[in-house]
């Protein structure tokens, strides 16, 4: 008897030890338009032209679970653009990142060009 309680008990902590996945929309997933190979052209009202290209585009789960009890392990993505343009910075940065911390939250959106970053909403619940 103490073997087979020793044995749900053991089951329990190492079930409970396993992080859940955070999982994207289709509504995030709507934040992240754009692939590899794609070109983004910007014009000035001045007529002046930047062109970006899109190198990356990934989705993956963090390597540790979040502080939160180490219940959920957060799901991230990116869009990673070059320009030639992108002076005293690393020529491959970040145009869209998104971030989904815990399953029922909304996740956090970003959009950065030239290092500069506006947030599109950031919501944590926990």
């Amino acid at each position: 008897m103490k073997k087979i309680i020793f044995i749900i008990l053991y089951g329990l902590v190492i079930y409970g030890c396993i992080p859940v996945k955070t999982k994207f929309s289709d509504e995030d997933l709507v934040w992240m338009p754009y692939q590899a190979g794609d070109t983004l052209i910007f014009a000035s009202s001045d007529n002046e032209m930047d062109t970006s290209y899109i190198i990356e585009r990934k989705l993956w789960y963090s390597a540790s679970p979040t502080f939160e009890l180490f219940k959920y392990n957060p799901h991230h993505g990116d869009i990673i653009y070059y320009n030639k343009n992108i002076f005293n910075l690393p020529k491959q940065e970040s145009l869209i990142a998104i971030y989904k911390a815990v399953p029922k939250a909304k996740c956090s959106k970003y959009i950065s060009y030239y290092n500069s970053t506006f947030s599109i909403m950031i919501q944590c619940a926990f």
